[in-house]
């Protein structure tokens, strides 16, 4: 579903699934190597933000991320951002 161009809202509706659950499959998904865009899941602009973030604020927690980006921003796009910048070290 992501990859017809879903965003993790409607695949979450369609599925009758909430979103975190969703983020969660595709976090699991990248982290097993799978190859996700996650950019085209995210809002314009919201990767490169979250990613500029992640880069200043150290740690495995997500909370100061979110602190940081503020109500635009979801934990679901931060964890999915994180994933995939795991998988890339």
């Amino acid at each position: 579903m992501y990859q017809d161009g879903q965003s993790i809202e409607d695949i979450a509706r369609e599925r009758n699934l909430r979103p975190t659950t969703i983020a969660s499959h595709l976090v699991e998904l990248i982290e097993a190597g799978e190859t996700i865009d996650v950019q085209s899941l995210l809002p314009p602009g919201h990767f490169e933000t979250i990613v500029g973030a992640l880069q200043q604020i150290e740690g495995d927690a997500l909370k100061p991320v979110k602190e940081y980006l503020g109500d635009d921003y979801f934990y679901e796009e931060i964890r999915l951002v994180k994933a995939l910048l795991r998988l890339a070290k």
